[in-house]
């Protein structure tokens, strides 16, 4: 298996935009986010037809979650996250319109 990171941004709100980040095929194993991250987690929703979204639980009934601040590299369980097709993210707060905040997803690919 190969490291593939993928980036998506969050602006004026604390969902990335664009919305649908594919993850098809990839296991994600870890975030990384910049100096501009405004949040103390991420939660992923999934989208089943990249207009909806639902909200993802782990087996205990809580809802997915990493936390995480500013420059930091955190991993996670690729259990919990195993059954993205088309994921969004949601910060726990609004990041502002006038910083923008660059989150790289660290995924496991063929």
């Amino acid at each position: 298996m190969r490291q593939i990171k993928l980036t998506t941004i969050i602006a004026a709100s604390n969902v990335n935009s664009p919305k649908d980040i594919e993850i098809k095929g990839a296991m994600v194993v870890g975030f990384i986010t910049d100096s501009d991250f405004a949040g103390t987690y991420l939660r992923p929703w999934n989208s089943l037809d990249g207009a909806s979204s639902i909200a993802c639980k782990a087996a205990d009934g809580t809802q997915v979650q990493v936390t995480i601040g500013a420059s930091e590299c955190v991993w996670v369980n690729p259990a919990e996250w195993a059954f993205f097709d088309i994921m969004q993210l949601a910060s726990s707060v609004a990041q502002g319109g006038a910083t923008p905040t660059t989150i790289t997803i660290i995924v496991l690919a063929d």
